[in-house]
């Protein structure tokens, strides 16, 4: 038993005393590895770059990494292109110990931690020139970087994010000729992108599964919306691509949904697909409620020559009147087509519209239809005209959004007089009038002509006057009879020939015996 505890207690004696020699060597493995590494693979880094690389410890870790600690990496300006805490680069065994410690050399670099600043101005990237560039024939980095919850910093425009959470790989065929396989999160929109970059041609793609456009309002805002209540963009895909002569290309396309816009066109529940580039944006698909009414439409956005022009077009095919002006009775379906154009600061908005029937100070009028503009909440209203008593009315004016009133000229042709009046009258009537205020409540002031009519079974040549028309109420005023006999006035009827058609009594004199005849309808016209 003796002999074997001596034997055992040897053992370990050898033992701790090999491992004590190799922690001695390991150290000072390390330390020779960290001096050649700072001596060698910054120093070969350094030379390669147009910029400022600055690192803080190194060291080498048990499992054969080679440990870099605090690296920054800057551009020629010396603007910020990278912050790493960790950095973690591994070589082979036998790469280590023979102490080639070059870029082609490395197997794989692992970033812990680490914040990339990516910027974009006119079509340059901040990172564009970071490399000189290689004699031909001489070796390049052709490892593998892997990113473990990393931070990228975009900015692009007015653009300004943060991707968090970044993991994957950028793979260097020959540097800087690399595939990238990286996903993030922005926000609360999942990001993937994937591509080949570098060699000339290269091609990026960004897919995002859902973006909520609240957290990217910054996006639209040179678009004319005062402000983006709500929506989403989904199955998002955006193509980076970089041509022989490094210029920078962008296409997206991809869906929205529940878009809702307060602005000019006050939108709601809006849909739809886009596709575009740095020339415009076409939309397709559209739908959406546009003041409350189901509209359909599709258009584009040119962006040429920074022209930002619009060339959108809507159709309400069932717009609800009321919902558009209050107090107004009529007839569905109001059929409207909309068209927006224009810069997009300040578009033009028109369209056309038809309706069945609507009815406005007590008169229906039927196959209405008409052209109108849209500015600053106000409606102006071009050639509305339709049918009424087998005649015609004609309209124009504006129409105020905030408080549903309308000021409109009216004129009207042809129109039968028996069917505006109770008195016993007939002949085709026309009038010139303005409409002013709020549905029934509008007043209506113009002036009216009959001509070649009969009233009470006696022709005349001419009935004319000056009308106020409130709801259903009518009121006359300056009216003047023309016939056989003359032209008459109700005011100037005689009380003497009033008082002997009273008692009978017959004129002596034909002329009399005429004006008699012409009073007498005046009063049953005007009583």
């Amino acid at each position: 038993m003796r002999e074997i505890l001596l034997y055992h207690k040897k053992s370990l004696t050898v033992t701790v005393l090999l491992v004590a020699v190799m922690i001695l060597f390991w150290q000072f493995f390390a330390m020779w590895i960290g001096k050649t590494i700072q001596n060698t693979l910054v120093q070969r880094i350094e030379q390669q770059l147009t910029g400022r690389l600055v690192v803080g410890d190194i060291d080498l870790t048990i499992s054969g990494r080679v440990r870099v600690r605090n690296v920054f990496l800057y551009d020629q300006q010396g603007g910020l292109l990278a912050k790493i805490p960790v950095m973690k680069i591994l070589y082979r065994w036998t790469d280590l110990t023979g102490g080639s410690l070059g870029l082609p050399q490395v197997e794989k670099v692992s970033l812990q931690g680490s914040e990339i600043w990516l910027t974009e101005d006119n079509g340059k990237l901040n990172w564009d020139g970071l490399l000189h560039n290689q004699p031909a024939g001489e070796q390049n980095f052709h490892s593998q970087i892997e990113f473990e919850s990393g931070k990228f910093h975009l900015q692009s425009g007015q653009l300004t994010k943060t991707v968090e959470d970044v993991k994957g790989t950028l793979a260097f065929i020959n540097s800087p000729d690399m595939e990238v396989n990286l996903q993030g999160k922005a926000a609360q929109s999942l990001l993937n992108v994937s591509g080949h970059w570098g060699k000339l041609p290269g091609e990026l793609t960004l897919k995002i599964g859902k973006i909520e456009l609240v957290e990217w309002s910054e996006l639209f805002a040179s678009l004319p919306l005062s402000y983006i209540e709500g929506g989403r963009l989904e199955n998002v895909t955006v193509v980076a691509g970089q041509d022989e002569q490094k210029a920078l290309h962008m296409s997206a396309q991809g869906d929205f949904t529940g878009l809702n816009i307060a602005g000019k066109l006050n939108i709601r529940d809006g849909q739809g697909t886009f596709i575009g580039d740095a020339d415009g944006i076409q939309f397709s698909e559209l739908s959406m409620l546009v003041y409350g009414q189901q509209a359909i439409g599709q258009g584009s956005i040119d962006l040429k020559d920074n022209k930002k022009t619009l060339d959108l077009a809507f159709s309400l095919p069932d717009a609800d009147p009321a919902a558009l002006v209050t107090g107004l009775t009529a007839q569905r379906p109001l059929a409207v087509q909309i068209q927006v154009s224009g810069q997009l600061t300040e578009p033009e908005i028109k369209g056309a519209f038809s309706l069945p029937q609507v009815s406005f100070s007590g008169m229906a009028v039927d196959a209405v239809k008409g052209s109108f503009t849209f500015r600053d909440n106000r409606v102006a209203l071009q050639d509305v005209n339709g049918n009424i008593q087998q005649g015609r009315i004609n309209a124009e004016g504006a129409v105020y959004v905030d408080n549903q009133s309308y000021e409109l000229d009216v004129t009207g042709r042809n129109l039968e007089s028996s069917q505006l009046t109770d008195k016993d009258v007939h002949g085709p009537l026309s009038f010139t009038g303005h409409v002013s205020g709020r549905g029934e409540d509008a007043v209506t002031k113009g002036n009216f002509a009959i001509q070649n009519g009969k009233a009470y079974g006696i022709a005349f040549q001419q009935l004319t006057g000056f009308f106020v028309k409130r709801g259903s109420a009518m009121e006359l005023s300056d009216l003047a009879v023309r016939t056989a006999f003359g032209t008459f006035y109700p005011e100037q009827l005689s009380q003497e020939v009033l008082d002997r058609l009273k008692k009978k009594e017959m004129p002596a004199a034909e002329e009399e015996l005429k004006r008699a005849v012409a009073e007498k309808l005046i009063q049953q016209i005007f009583r």
